[in-house]
Formats: structure tokens, sequence, C-alpha cells
């Protein structure tokens, strides 16, 4: 998981802001996991910019070129802190913003039964811990050019090196969902077949899509168990329909804006589940209706009790009392204008753990056990 994020002079984003993804003592209580993560960010007029620079600095590991400064010439900085199983590593870079040069970077890590990190690599100074690089990887990090980043040499040579393989493991595991996000018949398809290799994710999946009065229809299915999610690339003439209440039959494409926008995050999420994802998921509200948010938002309270691990990142232009229901998630407000960072304290957290306490139900706990039940009968 991604405990902390650090961004400067990316998009609006002139001032350095680090964004703590950690859960609160309340949280990990409610959860009873220390893991577990729901975070929602009312941005103002800035929520796409903020996933976008995080995207495109992950892009820019993962493949090379460009990310976007903001308008001034200071250098544009991105840093990462992600958790493995209780050991991290923290990682970042930065570059001029004028001629992308790679200005610095580093590697550091922690294990779980120490309290200092060490640093593994620092580009500047030219440091590298020869104990965790041995010949061949020394070599790629002192050759590397001036407008790469070692992290993507290291990718494109394959190499075997553990803490940096769980590093590119962890960055290839955040998944970005935007308003402007498009899929296909085919893709839907495909999420819903891994899907329905897993009874509890197909529950999870039909009930769902019974709030919207719809069910799901597979076409050509191939009973043959030996087609796996491993050779799903080769069943070409699976597909699937939605249906309503009155048998009418759509394609995908076919549905309502809304409708689609609610199935492909929720197949999206479902077919990556259990593997320790990160969502990044922009401006929930676009493109729906208030009961629809409301339902996409008790799905999301739902998958992490399931699978705790899974962290969702979920902007809204509204303001963050539009998430107040929300009671056990961390949120952020950003200001538009100078994006200074404000956390908002769990809003009626003290009421749902006084509820708690009390051994009697608030309509909020109502609310989410009836919805969990239901789902998970």
């Amino acid at each position: 998981m991604i405990k902390q994020l650090t961004i400067r002079n990316l998009y609006n984003y002139e001032q350095e802001i680090t964004l703590d993804m950690t859960p609160s003592k309340e949280m990990r209580s409610f959860y009873k996991n220390d893991q577990a993560v729901v975070l929602y960010f009312a941005l103002s007029d800035v929520s796409s910019d903020l996933l976008s620079a995080v995207r495109e600095s992950i892009d820019y590991i993962l493949s090379g070129g460009n990310t976007e400064s903001s308008s001034n010439n200071d250098t544009s900085l991105f840093e990462l802190l992600v958790d493995n199983e209780g050991n991290e590593i923290r990682y970042g870079f930065e570059i001029d913003s004028d001629d992308g040069v790679v200005v610095d970077e580093w590697i550091l890590s922690k294990s779980k039964h120490s309290r200092k990190e060490m640093m593994l690599f620092q580009r500047c100074e030219q440091t590298v811990n020869e104990k965790h690089f041995d010949a061949p990887e020394r070599k790629i990090i002192s050759e590397v050019e001036s407008n790469s980043l070692v992290l993507t040499e290291f990718l494109n040579a394959d190499v075997q090196n553990r803490i940096v393989s769980e590093l590119i493991d962890s960055i290839k595991r955040v998944v970005f969902i935007s308003q402007s996000s498009e899929t296909d018949s085919s893709t839907i398809a495909k999420s819903i077949r891994l899907i329905n290799e897993n009874d509890m994710k197909k529950n999870t999946l039909e009930s769902f899509i019974s709030n919207v009065d719809l069910r799901v229809n597979e076409l050509n299915k191939q009973e043959d168990a030996s087609q796996s999610s491993l050779q799903l690339e080769t069943v070409q003439d699976y597909s699937v329909e939605f249906v309503d209440n009155n048998d009418r039959s759509y394609k995908f494409e076919e549905l309502p804006t809304g409708t689609k926008r609610l199935v492909m995050i929720v197949t999206t999420i479902l077919s990556k589940l259990n593997k320790d994802y990160t969502f990044f998921i922009d401006e929930i509200e676009g493109g729906l209706q208030p009961d629809q948010v409301e339902l996409l938002l008790s799905f999301f309270e739902l998958i992490t009790t399931m699978s705790p691990n899974n962290q969702f990142i979920i902007t809204t232009n509204r303001d963050v009392q539009y998430l107040s229901n929300q009671s056990h998630s961390k949120s952020y407000r950003l200001d538009a204008f100078d994006t200074n960072l404000m956390q908002d304290h769990d809003f009626d957290l003290m009421k749902l753990f006084e509820a708690l306490s009390e051994e009697r139900d608030d309509a909020h706990l109502v609310q989410v056990k009836k919805k969990k039940k239901q789902w998970l009968n």
C-alpha cells in the first residue's frame, strides 16, 4: 500500500504538499486491520490536477516521457512511501522543469524490525549501497542518462533486485479511474469473467448490479474448467449483456451514462481485488446521480472490509460534507489557490464509536450492516 505521497511543482501544485495515506487509530479499530484505508479528498477546482500529477509521475517511472510542471521555474518533485508487509520503501525523484534533466533520485528502505531508514541509492551524491546492489546493478546506476530514471532503467533491464522489484510491483498496482476513462464491452466481459472465478466476487457483483435493476447474462460461456484467467485472451467468443427487470437486454455501450460508469468502476475493482491495489478515482460524482454515488461509497466500504489491504483515494469537487456519511474515512481539503493542505477530522467518528461502545446502532451502522449482509449472503 502507499503510505505517503509528496508532490511539488506539478500542475497547479507549486508548493510542496505531502498526503498521509495511513489509517487513523479509529479507522484501524473499525476495520480491525492496520492497513485498511479509504481516503476522500475534497478539492474544489483542482481534483483532476492531483490525480494527473500522480498519474503522469507514475507513467514517467514506468515508461519514461514528460511530466507537466507548473508555471514557475522550480524543479519538480515526486516521492512515494510504500509498505510491503511492514517493510517500507521510499522512492522519489526531482527533475528540472525546463530541460527534463533528472536532478536527483533516491531509494531508502526500512525493515519492520528497524526504526531508521537506510539509504540504498542517491543520485546527486553518487551514493550506492553495495550490500543491496551487485556489480551489474551498480553499472546500470552509474551509466544512466541524465534525462532517464534509474528505476526505469532497472525496469527495462528486468533486474531481479528484491527491493527494486517490490517497489516496481507496488507502483504497477496503482489503478486510475477518471471521469474520462473509457472502456468497451470486451474489457468489461474480461473483467466479469475474472470476477466469476470467485464466488464471493461474483455474488458481490450480482448484488450490486441488482441495485440498478440489472443482471448480467453471460454469452458463449465455456464450461471447460481449464479456461482460467491465464487463458483469458484466447477466449474470443465470450461476452456479456445486461438484462433489466423487463427482460430487455443491452450491450455495455447501450447502458445509460451513469450506469456505465458504475459498472466500469465496480468491475475494474472486483477484477483486481485481493492483490493489494491502490485505486485513484477522480470526481466520483461525475455523471452519477446522488443515490448512485451513495451506492458506490457503500460498495467501497464493503470492499474494504472484504479485502482490507486495498486502498481507495477518491476526489470530489463537492464540499467534504458531501461524503460525511463515510464516518471512518480520512479526508483532506486542498485550497484551489494556494494548495495548502488541511485534514478534516473523521466527521461524526466519535458519534459512531459512542454507538459501538454502548452496543447500539446508529442509522449509519444499520445501513452498512444491512448492505453488507445483503451482498454477502
